[in-house]
């Protein structure tokens, strides 16, 4: 196209243009035309579009604003934002359906701020009352009860009431100190009267012995009662008469399912000849869910079992759980659990550390004709016993050990799992149902597994499936002396720089399982106590499990060996 062509197909377009418009509206002043841009040296014609720099001068796309709504931001941490209902994004304990914490503040966001009535000791400000009880005592109609610092040395009774006692300033501050005198169904503090989870005890020192020469009384005492008892100190009580010297939880007619969370349990003493547990659960005609979680329980003593914890399964039916401890340096033992009746009782003992423990870390032992109750002992770091880590034993006839052990860290016992009979008859696991061990890293043990090593048994039954654990540098990963009927089936597991091979039970390769270094990131360490038994990422033990789905991991492929694979593997915490 010619430069005078395009001239003239210019000027027409700008005659057409003003007719156009004159014939329209001949009063108004037409739009000023902007011509085509015309370049001489180029055939073609710039149009506004095709031009980088153009279209960066170009203003008309209005630039998003980068910055959200405040009132969009989760400002405290607390999973809420304002428009989500959190009524003051700068405190991460007040937000929408928060539980009330006794501090003049509207917590859950409903509008109100709970009244509350205050205690203090008379000679250092004004309260309401100068006594805990007198406050309880007085029924005001509040739902808190706040206790100013001091040490009250009285004997504190809930009553029932669906209160929330609360220090102000924390356990190192306040103290109930309780009489001192011995009170066979009492403590310094009393749950006696049907409370419920919404009696709350919170924020105290327990200590019966504080600045007294001697004492006699129970921490914490509950009957058919299911208080929240959680953030407290409860130290340095001491009993000659009975169990639960710390706390005593007793479900005697009706149910008794307290929660004792966030607790430091240390330094109490059971000095009664046939005292059990420290921390002592009972089971009588009534029933229990009993929750023992997040506490650090160490340094405390029996005369017998459960120097930390003590669960009896007398007659109910019940179903407890321990969870999320610390539970150390106890005599005799962390954890004990007796079951004495038929009944469909559950422990689960799950993600605690338990260590250096006078004698066994866990023990289970089962009454005679007990064959319906079950344990489940699941992801527990236990370690540093002298004798067993976990030990489940049938001191009478007839009883029936059935349950799984599975995601646990057995390191440094002197066995790591023991399975002890003591001359009776009875069964581990059923005809129908195996026992089963599953997923364990059992590691440093001078016997990993042993069965009726020190009572052997020539009537009893083994049933055991033992698959895809690690057993690595154990003098022994597994040794069996039961005579009698025995169907220890062990799969798809990998022994690593054990010194012997197994005795009486057959590990071989022909069961799929494997003899190579696990890999693991890092190995146990006898002097630092340092460990990391994740599998690194060329572990041949990865995905090397039983291929059965239901032993995948949580990602659904095929199970990797030891504590760290299997459904469990993600529940660590």
């Amino acid at each position: 196209m010619s430069f005078i062509f395009r001239n003239i197909l210019a000027i027409g377009l700008i005659i057409f243009m003003f007719g156009f418009i004159a014939c329209s509206n001949d009063s108004k002043t037409p739009p000023e035309i902007q011509l085509p841009q015309v370049n001489d040296d180029s055939d073609d014609v710039a149009t506004d579009d095709t031009s980088a720099d153009d279209s960066s001068d170009d203003d008309s796309t209005p630039t998003p604003d980068p910055t959200p709504d405040p009132v969009d931001l989760d400002n405290d941490g607390d999973g809420l934002t304002e428009n989500e209902g959190d009524c003051d994004d700068a405190d991460p304990s007040v937000y929408l359906g928060a539980e009330e914490q006794c501090d003049d503040k509207d917590n859950d966001c409903d509008g109100n701020i709970e009244p509350n009535i205050t205690v203090g000791k008379q000679d250092t400000g004004t309260f309401d009352y100068n006594t805990i009880q007198s406050a309880i005592d007085s029924f005001a109609g509040v739902d808190c009860v706040v206790v100013y610092p001091g040490v009250y040395e009285e004997d504190v009774d809930f009553k029932g009431m669906a209160i929330t006692l609360q220090s102000a300033e924390g356990p190192n501050k306040t103290i109930i100190n309780g009489t001192g005198l011995r009170n066979d169904y009492g403590g310094a503090v009393i749950f006696k009267t049907n409370e419920t989870n919404t009696s709350i005890l919170d924020g105290f020192t327990i200590s019966t012995s504080h600045d007294r020469e001697s004492a006699d009384e129970r921490g914490i005492y509950i009957i058919d009662s299911s208080p929240t008892i959680r953030n407290n100190i409860i130290t340095k009580n001491i009993t000659t008469y009975d169990d639960g010297c710390a706390i005593y939880v007793e479900a005697d007619t009706k149910d008794a399912s307290p929660i004792i969370t966030d607790n430091e349990i240390s330094n109490n003493e059971c000095q009664y000849d046939h005292s059990y547990g420290v921390v002592f659960v009972l089971i009588a005609d009534g029933s229990t869910s009993t929750q023992i979680r997040n506490n650090h329980i160490y340094d405390n003593s029996a005369s017998l079992g459960g120097g930390g914890i003590n669960v009896n399964f007398m007659r109910g039916t019940s179903s407890p759980i321990i969870e999320n401890n610390i539970i150390e340096r106890n005599n005799p033992c962390g954890v004990d659990v007796y079951f004495q009746n038929n009944n469909l009782n559950t422990i689960t003992i799950r993600n605690n550390r338990i260590q250096d423990n006078e004698f066994h870390e866990v023990l289970i032992s089962y009454g005679s004709n007990v064959q319906n109750s079950n344990n489940m002992i699941e992801n527990n770091m236990i370690l540093n016993n002298k004798d067993s880590g976990i030990s489940l034993e049938t001191p009478y006839d007839k009883a029936i050990i059935q349950g799984k052990i599975r995601n646990n860290i057995l390191i440094n016992n002197y066995i790591g799992l023991n399975f002890d009979f003591y001359n009776a008859t009875s069964q581990i696991g059923t005809l129908v149902t195996p026992f089963e061990i599953t997923n364990n890293t059992i590691a440093n043990n001078d016997i990993g597994i042993g069965f009726g090593l020190s009572n052997n048994s020539t009537n009893s039954t083994v049933n055991v499936l033992v698959n895809n654990n690690i057993f690595s540098s154990n003098n022994r990963p597994i040794a069996n002396t039961i005579s009698s009927i025995t169907s220890i089936i062990t799969t798809y597991n990998d022994f690593y720089n054990n010194v012997q091979s197994c005795l009486n039970v057959s590990c071989t390769a022909q069961n799929n399982n494997l003899f190579i270094d696990p890999l693991f990131e890092k190995n146990y360490d006898l002097e630092t106590r340092e460990f990391d038994f994740h599998l690194q990422a060329d572990s041949q033990c990865r995905n090397a499990g039983d291929p059965s789905s239901i032993y995948n991991n949580p990602d659904d492929k095929q199970n990797d060996m030891g504590a760290y694979g299997g459904p469990l593997a993600d529940d660590w915490e």
